[in-house]
């Protein structure tokens, strides 16, 4: 389990990206920075704990019972990128059918 700093730090990050996606910012992953997206746009820090370890694999892990906390945080975060990165779809839909 992360350390409760780590778990606050974690969802304060994501309440900032938020508030910076609201404002019309693009969040990014320094692997993928594309500055040319959006005006305004900020780095977060990467939370990916297993980069090399498919989201499918992850998922079956957990589903075979693997609790350990770096699988879980790396699966988590995944779902969260996924997330946002839907929000940010939904966005550009919205604005583009405006």
């Amino acid at each position: 389990m992360a350390p409760p700093t780590e778990k606050l730090e974690q969802e304060t990050r994501i309440e900032i990206d938020k508030k910076l996606i609201a404002a019309g910012w693009a969040i990014q992953d320094k692997s993928r920075l594309n500055l040319f997206e959006k005006l305004g746009v900020a780095e977060t820090k990467s939370l990916e704990t297993k980069p090399s370890v498919s989201t499918a694999k992850l998922m079956e892990q957990v589903a075979r019972g693997n609790c350990h906390s770096e699988t879980l945080r790396a699966l988590g975060n995944r779902m969260i990128r996924l997330n946002l990165e839907k929000l940010r779809r939904c966005e550009q839909l919205e604005r583009s059918a405006a």
